[in-house]
């Protein structure tokens, strides 16, 4: 095959200007990507601990950012260089996208990315964002108010013309299955997908603030504070590792006559674990969620300890608010014996702080079904209701 190419290498190139030559000849474009891979060298210390998605390295010296695909992390979504100053073109490396230091100015449709830029202290930077309603940041907040941070994405719907009316120095732009950033390329800006919502460790999503931090200049920062976070959670994890008899928890509720309850290999069945809880659910193979019937959920969890929910709704959610969406939530032990655990995420951040702080999330879980371990903690995402 490779004397074939290397013989017939411009009617090979004809053929991969009429046809998308990467479908014809796969065997060509592994080959490339080999070319790209060669001069990459991992830093074991730079590249992340729990987080599965990304790696670091250098490339001729310079900080290299690797992004998986996070639907077959056997190949590699984006690979990113970052440079304190301009390169001619022919100097940067086949297959990279440059990322020139300083950034002064950052767009995101993430709101984890709020949390992450506040903790290394360059919030200012911030100029656009998603679903400007949804913000919980006073300082965010006033600002959209100033009309100094504008929307510039509705759900996962970017507004095109608000993000190029930005002109942002970096965009972070949450990463969703069949999205094309090319436009937005070729007009100029500099895309970054990011994909930390789909870690399964806890600790993997936070320690996405590490990747933040290779691109706006603020490396060793975000590392350290990184590692506080993994050590406060480590520390809480410890205190019920001795936890002989634990208490068995499950999840979701109806929607549309399904009942979505956490895969068993998901962000939230580890945070159960870690807290030192017994999942009903642990042994679905699935990442993300599984619709499941009601009389499947009832017959696993009808006695289950505790019983975790996540709401949205602007006035508070009491538990009778929760026995009125469906009758037969009074069958269930944990909503008798009023062990009902939840988030109304409408009053706390969960999604635009929480997840950043995944240590207060376990603290959460583990003062609400065991507080003699954790006697001054006040919850701050999820409480009991009643």
């Amino acid at each position: 095959m490779k004397s074939f190419l290397l013989e017939n290498h411009r009617i090979i190139a004809l053929i991969a200007l009429a046809s998308s030559w990467f479908l014809i000849f796969p065997s060509c474009q592994r080959n490339i990507q080999q070319d790209e891979d060669s001069g990459f060298r991992l830093d074991t210390i730079a590249s992340p601990q729990y987080a599965g998605l990304f790696v670091a390295g250098y490339i001729h010296h310079h900080r290299a950012v690797w992004l998986k695909d996070p639907w077959d992390t056997t190949k590699i979504y984006s690979r990113f260089i970052i440079l304190s100053h301009r390169l001619p073109n022919d100097s940067i490396p086949h297959g990279y996208q440059p990322i020139i230091l300083p950034v002064n100015s950052i767009a995101t449709t993430s709101s984890t990315l709020i949390s992450h830029l506040s903790s290394l202290n360059i919030l200012d930077h911030l100029i656009g964002v998603a679903d400007t309603s949804y913000i919980f940041h006073p300082y965010i907040r006033q600002r959209i108010h100033d009309r100094q941070v504008q929307e510039i994405a509705r759900g996962d719907r970017i507004e095109a013309e608000s993000l190029i009316a930005c002109r942002p120095d970096l965009s972070f732009i949450t990463l969703y299955a069949g999205q094309d950033y090319s436009r937005f390329q070729q007009m100029g800006l500099q895309i970054v997908p990011l994909a930390d919502y789909m870690e399964n460790h806890p600790l993997g999503r936070a320690e996405w603030i590490r990747f933040v931090g290779y691109f706006v200049g603020k490396e060793k920062e975000a590392d350290s504070i990184f590692r506080q976070i993994a050590s406060e959670y480590s520390s809480v994890q410890k205190k019920v590792s001795h936890n002989d008899r634990p208490a068995r928890i499950f999840d979701g509720f109806m929607n549309s006559g399904v009942w979505y309850v956490s895969g068993g290999r998901s962000y939230m069945a580890q945070l159960y674990k870690d807290a030192g809880l017994s999942y009903v659910f642990s042994d679905l193979n699935e990442t993300a969620s599984k619709g499941l019937g009601f009389e499947e959920v009832f017959s696993r969890a009808h006695d289950a300890d505790y019983w975790r929910i996540v709401v949205s709704q602007k006035e508070n959610f009491s538990l009778q608010d929760l026995l009125n969406l469906d009758k037969r939530y009074v069958l269930f032990e944990s909503a008798r014996k009023q062990k009902v655990v939840v988030c109304n995420a409408s009053h706390v951040p969960l999604y635009e702080e929480g997840v950043a702080h995944p240590e207060l999330i376990l603290s959460d879980l583990v003062y609400l079904t065991r507080p003699e371990l954790l006697p001054d903690y006040i919850p701050r995402y999820y409480q009991i209701i009643e």
